[in-house]
């Protein structure tokens, strides 16, 4: 049942973000919080795991950098805890999320899936145009009406929850087919580039996962990143206007790794706190602020070397609890968080992540047993 009221109001909130008050907003989020922080201990009491262990550690290192780094600059950065409680939920939510994906209501989250593609992307089709940059994108459907990338997060998270219902043999093709086809139509039309990157990833992930005993593929992941490390070495070395590649993004990422390895001990350790990455950047001169557009320079920004640390903990631990290739999920996220402000900046969205976590658990645990049943019919099978 908690699962249930869960998805509801997740859900809920996702789609009428843009449009209630900001009352609405407060109590949906509230309810969430609640949820996460009073299914946290729960899970940790029914079902202690290490890997549950390490997000406990990541979260009390996160914590601490936080505290450290407010400490130090109280004239500078302020911290609420409002935020503090928002930011620290995108840690608490994996540790029940994870710890029951046999619990999942799976035929009402297929439904509440299928039914939020087809409607995101009608109000993405028929809603006035977010512009980026002066090009015209498709209608938002959560985040902000002047935002694409929560609703293109959004649509990618959507699509992959539709495949994985399609591998474990949970949705027939004549609907997770059409289904997936839309929502990857719709992404396109965001032209969101990181989301699409997400989606890519996911699934070259499963490729590897699947191949990986053949030698070739064992040992492209390390090859492939030595080799991007010499290329992008060389290139920078090289090339020229630098800083404006990638939209600009190596520009500021040059400039946060500066401003991080300029820092005392103490910053450069635990960082300048929450806030602390969002800073005008010579290379979006037009914006205000903005993050990083890489999860660790940001992480980096506002928690130093150990929060750093500490999301790596975070990840590990998400890769010890994932079985097989529903690894591909944190392989995903990772490579996404290369490039963009990905999962971890991205609290409305970080939910449908974890229940996308869960469903593969779920799925791949049910996709093992019919292979493995598959296999024991096929040894039974009287030759002829």
């Amino acid at each position: 049942l908690i699962m249930i009221i869960t998805v509801l109001i997740q859900y809920f909130y996702i789609f009428t973000f843009n449009h209630a008050p900001e009352t609405v907003q407060f109590v949906l989020a509230g309810a969430l919080l609640a949820i996460h922080f009073g299914m946290f201990p729960y899970a940790l009491g029914k079902k202690g795991q290490l890997w549950q262990a390490l997000i406990l550690v990541s979260i009390a290192m996160t914590m601490a950098s936080w505290t450290i780094a407010h400490g130090i600059h109280t004239t500078t950065v302020e911290m609420t805890v409002a935020e503090l409680v928002r930011n620290i939920a995108m840690f608490v939510m994996p540790v029940w999320l994870l710890s029951f994906p046999e619990h999942l209501p799976r035929r009402f989250l297929s439904m509440v899936t299928i039914s939020s593609i087809l409607l995101g992307g009608m109000v993405a089709l028929t809603g006035d145009p977010v512009y980026v940059s002066g090009t015209p994108r498709l209608g938002s459907i959560t985040g902000s009406l002047t935002q694409m990338h929560p609703s293109a997060k959004f649509m990618a998270l959507q699509l992959v929850v539709v495949f994985q219902y399609y591998y474990a043999r949970l949705l027939s093709p004549r609907i997770a087919l059409p289904v997936m086809a839309f929502a990857a139509a719709i992404l396109i039309g965001y032209r969101g580039r990181n989301e699409m990157l997400f989606v890519l990833a996911y699934f070259a992930g499963l490729l590897y996962f699947r191949y990986r005993g053949v030698f070739a593929v064992k040992w492209a992941p390390p090859v492939l990143f030595l080799l991007a490390v010499v290329i992008a070495a060389a290139a920078l070395h090289l090339g020229e206007n630098v800083e404006k590649w990638g939209s600009g993004r190596i520009g500021v990422w040059e400039h946060r790794l500066g401003l991080i390895w300029g820092r005392d001990l103490l910053t450069f350790l635990f960082g300048g706190g929450l806030g602390a990455d969002q800073i005008w950047n010579p290379q979006w001169w037009w914006m205000d602020e903005a993050a990083a557009h890489n999860d660790f320079l940001h992480i980096t920004m506002e928690s130093g070397l150990v929060g750093l640390i500490a999301a790596i903990i975070f990840i590990a631990a998400l890769l010890m609890r994932m079985p097989g290739n529903s690894k591909s999920i944190v392989v995903a996220l990772v490579v996404e968080s290369m490039f963009s402000n990905g999962q971890f900046q991205s609290p409305l969205i970080a939910l449908n992540y974890f229940l996308l976590a869960s469903i593969s658990i779920f799925c791949w645990q049910r996709r093992s047993a019919l292979d493995a049943l598959s296999r024991d019919r096929g040894r039974r099978r009287p030759r002829l």
